[in-house]
């Protein structure tokens, strides 16, 4: 049935009774308003559905907050990870938003357009292997070891505290720079911080504050009838504290022995009392000429002077033998020779040395001879 028939069906009804109507007529009727209502229901039920929320595109630049939205899960949405919302964060500090946690639905954000995901490249074709090649390496020779240098030996010392205490004997004497005169207080004996009174030798200049050598000059020395110089004898050591040429005073710094009037002066000279042991030259023959102290009987520690000098090869730090020949006819070997102890020279002049017993077995008298062994 076709809509005109309806209308005019509808017509020829409504002009008639209803309630003459028979039940075809009536069955009728209900079928064709039925049929005419069914297609607008069917558009008013389709009216009511919601409309699908479009996905946002890509290329959108901006965004309006929804309800339960935050960067993290926009920044997965549209930039492809959830770890890049510091991004979307940077790029709208003008809406603004203070805090990256906290936004809000209608805020209006900016967004970066989704970058398109890169094409993976297929994997490159195989490579055929190259041949194998063989290398042939030459037998390595040892390292060259650089020759090991030997170590020199170790030096050895003697050590003499009262080295700057020794004299010598010199074939011309020491030139004094002064004598000493006088003593405050007019002492008999001179000693340690006594203050003393120097007169100065013609053309010196004694200065303030320096240090001088005390000596004394006894006889020469002769070893029989030729002389063999001049013995100087070191007694202690003054500073000068005033000067009034050509007089100065000065006070004692260190008595080695009784210190007289008219004893002389001369420029301090400080000796290292750690003696380094060298080698002696084989079989040089000397002898002791006297004890420093001018006394007969030497011992352990004692000082005292031998013939030989420098001339003769001896240096400091050299060790003789001190030693008593037997009385046998035969040359004097190490058997037919008494040791009677060992020295060390100290000092060293052209002719003559001085020396250190360092050893004695017994009494040791001037004449007595030494060797180098």
């Amino acid at each position: 049935m076709d809509r005109t028939a309806f209308v005019k069906i509808n017509r020829t009804y409504a002009e008639k009774d209803m309630n003459r109507l028979t039940f075809s007529d009536r069955k009728k009727w209900i079928l064709a308003v039925i049929w005419l209502l069914f297609p607008i229901g069917l558009w008013a039920a389709e009216g009511k559905k919601e409309s699908p929320k479009p996905e946002p595109s890509p290329k959108d630049e901006y965004y309006t907050v929804q309800k339960g939205d935050t960067l993290w899960s926009i920044s997965k949405k549209f930039l492809n990870s959830p770890w890049k919302w510091p991004t979307i964060w940077d790029q709208n500090k003008d809406v603004p938003i203070p805090d990256p946690h906290r936004i809000y639905p209608g805020q209006r954000i900016r967004l970066i357009p989704r970058q398109p995901q890169a094409a993976v490249p297929p994997p490159p074709a195989p490579v055929a292997p190259a041949p194998l090649s063989v290398e042939v390496i030459p037998p390595s020779l040892p390292p060259i070891q650089p020759p090991v240098m030997p170590k020199p030996p170790k030096t050895a010392y003697y050590t003499f505290s009262k080295i700057n205490q020794v004299g010598f004997i010199r074939k011309e004497p020491v030139m004094p720079e002064g004598t000493i005169i006088r003593v405050k207080g007019d002492k008999n004996n001179i000693s340690q911080w006594d203050t003393v009174y120097i007169s100065e030798t013609k053309g010196t200049t004694l200065l303030v504050g320096k240090r001088y050598t005390i000596f004394r000059t006894p006889d020469p020395i002769k070893d029989g009838a030729a002389v063999i110089g001049i013995q100087h004898f070191l007694t202690g050591v003054l500073e000068i504290t005033n000067t009034e040429p050509p007089f100065a005073t000065a006070k004692i710094i260190e008595s080695y022995r009784p210190i007289l009037i008219n004893d002389r002066i001369m420029p301090y000279n400080a000796r290292s009392p750690r003696i380094p042991i060298v080698e002696s030259p084989k079989g040089l023959e000397g002898k002791i000429l006297f004890s420093e102290e001018s006394v007969k009987v030497m011992g352990e520690f004692s000082t005292g002077f031998i013939n030989k000098g420098e001339q003769d090869g001896v240096a400091i730090g050299q060790q003789y033998t001190i030693y008593k020949p037997f009385n046998l006819k035969q040359d004097v070997t190490s058997i037919n020779r008494l040791n009677l102890g060992s020295l060390i020279v100290v000092h060293v002049e052209q002719q003559t040395a001085t020396i250190l017993i360092t050893n004695s077995e017994t009494d040791i008298y001037a004449g007595t001879p030494i060797i180098a062994q």
